[in-house]
């Protein structure tokens, strides 16, 4: 037996002369790492085992042992620091060890993110978007430290108050006080914190917020003005829509804000509007309202100078710009030769004067297009109507506005449709009856038979051409004409023929 003691430490190394493959004197793996001891006998022995620090051990979810002929192994995986120590292999007298260390990795901050990026942006909050550090090592991150100062301060402030942010992406929206402000974004684990990475540019932001006093659906009469009003709880700005479209100050509208105070005014209302719905968006916050219209009417009254008493008669007119049983817009078709397209409507007065638009373009008369007007009937009348006159045509008055799509059913190409479902050869047995048959386009198509060069006689829109109980002469070719196109066909002729006995079966002979 020989003994021998390391000068590096105070373990000793024994090593039995049965052992001949043994431990080395030191082992180091990292944290989480795998290690794989292995030992080999000159003479293997079934009562060996493997200790740490003096204690003997037994497989788990993290130690395998293993024996394959002579050699023995001991693997230790997710290796902790609580498996430093001794590592020793012992087979009845002989012994081999190692001193087993487990290193924690260098503790290194992490670098700055990187791709600063707007992702979202609204007048009350922001959206920002980075990537991770790119690194040449594999260091861990914590999280995001997202900070900002508003233009002309010193000072940097976390965001909402949130010390780290886990993921890559982070929208602000808890601004307190309307500015111009800066962002910059860092990276953060255990170790320490990077430099800062700077959003480029600066961005202009309001607080939220709630509403103290909303919209209220208002009535009115057609003419006259309408105002609505919204109190915020904080000084932002915000959009009036009129039925889903944003509206600003003009002729039409008047728009104003005082502090928290917004204030919508349309100056002259019209039946137009009538069930329209007025909608406001400031700091994160709407209100909705319906605005009523009520149509204005006109009382006339006459004096009876000539009588004993005064008569005083009154009548009442409704309001002469609307159209009285509105269509539903429905697609209007005419032929693209011959076709006249007729677009009509009705008013309430006989009165009223409208105009027709096309694609919101008055049209005028010309040699093919017509106005007319009977009564409280409005028409629109374009005759041969061409593929450029579809599109989307309106009849309007001050007051409303009705719409129409016409659509022009475009010629076909081809006089006979579905060629390949016709059957071209006919056979048949003599005295049955025959039947030729196709389909065009047009249901208007003039359609000829033809037998060898002649015309038969049949309809001039006939489809079909039936010959009853054909003979053999009936064989032969036939042209079905329409346009500038021709169908030919071949109808075979099947005549039997019997013999005198009554042995023989009949014989039959194709004509054709």
């Amino acid at each position: 037996i020989k003994l021998r003691v390391s000068p590096l430490s105070n373990m000793r190394v024994f090593v039995v002369g049965n052992i001949t493959k043994k431990l080395p004197r030191r082992t180091v793996v990292p944290v989480s790492d795998t290690v794989i001891f292995c030992v080999e006998l000159e003479h293997p022995v079934d009562d060996a085992y493997w200790t740490r620090n003096g204690e003997k051990l037994m497989e788990d979810s993290r130690i395998t042992i293993t024996r394959t002929l002579k050699q023995y192994s001991l693997t230790i995986r997710e290796c902790t620091a609580e498996d430093s120590g001794e590592v020793a292999f012992i087979a009845r007298d002989c012994k081999t060890s190692t001193l087993f260390s487990v290193t924690a990795p260098r503790k290194h901050p992490p670098d700055p993110p990187v791709n600063p990026v707007v992702r979202n942006k609204t007048d009350s909050s922001i959206t920002l978007r980075w990537s991770r550090p790119e690194s040449e090592r594999p260091v861990p991150i914590n999280g995001y430290y997202v900070e900002r100062r508003k233009v002309g301060a010193q000072t940097w402030v976390k965001v909402n108050g949130v010390d780290v942010v886990t993921s890559t992406e982070y929208t602000i929206s808890t601004i307190t006080e309307e500015g111009s402000y800066q962002f910059r974004i860092s990276a953060v684990n255990d170790f320490g914190q990077s430099a800062f990475l700077e959003v480029p540019g600066t961005f202009y932001l309001e607080p939220t917020a709630s509403l103290k006093s909303g919209l209220m659906n208002s009535s009115t009469f057609s003419g006259e003005e309408a105002s609505f009003s919204v109190e915020l709880s904080a000084v932002c700005s915000g959009v009036w829509t009129l039925n889903g479209q944003i509206i600003h100050s003009g002729a039409e509208y008047l728009i104003t804000r005082t502090k928290t105070v917004h204030t919508l005014v349309i100056r002259e209302v019209t039946t137009v509007l009538d069930r329209s719905q007025i909608k406001f968006v400031g700091g994160g916050s709407e209100s909705v309202c319906t605005l009523s219209v009520k149509r204005k009417y006109m009382c006339y009254i006459f004096f009876s100078l000539f009588s004993i008493f005064n008569v005083h008669s009154f009548f009442l007119t409704e309001e002469a710009g609307k159209f009285v049983g509105k269509p539903k817009a429905q697609p209007q078709e005419a032929s693209p030769l011959v076709g006249d397209v007729v677009l009509s409507c009705e008013v309430a007065s006989p009165t009223t004067t409208v105009v027709w638009k096309k694609e919101q373009k008055e049209v005028v008369e010309d040699r093919r297009t017509t106005f007319v007007s009977q009564g409280t009937q409005r028409k629109l009348v374009i005759k041969e109507a061409k593929q450029s006159d579809e599109g989307h045509y309106s009849c309007e008055t001050p007051e409303d506005k009705i719409t129409f799509q016409v659509k022009i059913k475009r010629k076909s190409s081809t006089t006979f449709i579905n060629k390949e479902s016709y059957k071209r050869e006919v056979k048949v047995t003599a005295l049955q009856d025959a039947v030729l048959s196709c389909e065009v386009a047009d249901s208007k198509t003039e359609v000829k038979w033809y037998k060898d060069g002649k015309q038969l006689h049949s309809s001039n829109t006939s489809r079909q051409l039936v010959l009853d109980s054909v003979e053999k002469k009936d064989a032969g070719e036939y042209t079905c004409e329409a346009g500038n196109e021709k169908l030919t066909f071949k109808i075979l002729v099947t005549v039997m023929h019997r013999t005198s006995s009554n042995t023989r079966p009949p014989v039959s002979e194709d004509q054709g």
